[in-house]
């Protein structure tokens, strides 16, 4: 162990048996039960090539601010079931979007002839300013800064 870090974090020694968990997908069906509401990674997994878990998580303490404060504006308990819901449903459809991309792009860059060959194609593809437009518009940034409730 001390060797992996150079011995720059000094003599490590492993206190269990290292354990392996799988990189998969994974998504509870309901986010929302009566006063209770699973968030982030509670909620949903994403394979973490691209980092995007965490953005997910951000997200959705973000339209948990929103639902809340909505909620607390029209006096509604914020432990409702219905209130919470809303969050779910703010949430749901992109931590699926999210999670089909990352899986996309998992196949996409599997060492295969097929893919190899598809990403050649692409390439030039990605040059282009509209491409790169639509890219740019689905950013993070646009989501993080949109409102989700009107």
């Amino acid at each position: 162990m001390t060797q992996c870090s150079a011995g720059m974090l000094g003599q490590l020694t492993p206190i269990s048996q290292l354990q392996a968990f799988p990189i998969i997908r994974r998504q509870t069906q309901a986010y929302a039960q009566p006063h209770t509401l699973l968030i982030g990674d509670a909620a949903h997994t994403v394979h973490p090539q691209a980092g995007q878990g965490v953005n997910l998580g951000f997200l959705d303490v973000i339209a948990l601010t929103d639902v809340m404060q909505h909620a607390l504006g029209k006096q509604q308990p914020i432990g409702d079931l219905r209130v919470l819901q809303r969050v779910e449903r703010a949430r749901h459809h992109d931590a699926t979007l999210v999670q089909s991309s990352m899986e996309g792009f998992n196949w996409l860059f599997r060492n295969q002839p097929f893919t190899n060959q598809l990403r050649q194609l692409a390439r030039p593809l990605l040059k282009l300013p509209t491409v790169t437009g639509i890219m740019s518009l689905s950013s993070l940034h646009g989501r993080l800064t949109g409102r989700l409730l009107s």
